[in-house]
């Protein structure tokens, strides 16, 4: 029997299959991206999950009543769930992090895609929220610039193409610096320029 969780919709779909034996299959999209395996490799998604809930609820500042109330579960429901003790449902990881005030898709998609090291830090500033924007913007941005060529478009160049913005965005991080570092720093008699000539009499 196979139970099916559709998340990131409409934008990215986001699909774990749980079968009876399971085994999990995580797709973006069309595309199956990773975790195909056993209950071990199951219980080490369950146990990235709790990390990550863990964290967000460590950081939103709220007890964890409070949490528990906002999210609609018994508190000893979300002990549970932060200790990694019950299996973690899709939608209740996602209500979760929406109360903790995190970016809920960006903390899911990396930590289920084994990026749990990134997730943490990209989380405490503006990173994770840029993440999650970048995410929902993709989609339709690749639609207008490709339209019907979307079909011809190969997995194998995601890793080229994800470089490629990366690559992008430290140049234009690099530009903005040295804009501000060129406005904070005058030229070489600049500031003489701005005060204008000096008068005969003013050298006295």
């Amino acid at each position: 029997m196979w139970l099916q969780a559709r998340f990131f919709d409409p934008v990215l779909f986001f699909l774990l299959s749980y079968s009876a034996r399971g085994a999990v299959t995580l797709r973006i999209g069309a595309w199956p991206i990773a975790i195909n395996g056993s209950k071990k490799k199951t219980m080490d998604t369950n146990d990235r999950l709790a990390r990550i809930l863990t964290f967000a609820a460590d950081s939103s500042g709220k007890p964890r009543c409070e949490i528990a109330g906002q999210v609609g579960i018994h508190k000893d429901t979300l002990l549970r769930v932060l200790r990694g003790d019950r299996p973690i449902a899709i939608e209740e990881a996602e209500r979760i992090l929406n109360v903790c005030g995190v970016p809920v898709h960006a903390a899911v998609l990396l930590t289920t895609t084994g990026q749990g090291e990134l997730a943490q830090p990209w989380l405490r500033n503006d990173a994770g929220a840029f993440f999650e924007s970048l995410l929902s913007e993709l989609a339709p941005a690749l639609d207008a610039a490709l339209g019907e060529r979307i079909a011809d478009v190969r997995p194998r160049w995601a890793r080229g193409t994800a470089q490629l913005i990366a690559r992008a965005l430290a140049r234009h991080l690099a530009e903005f610096e040295e804009r501000d570092l060129s406005i904070a720093t005058p030229r070489a008699g600049e500031g003489e320029l701005r005060r204008g000539p000096i008068r005969q009499g003013q050298m006295q």
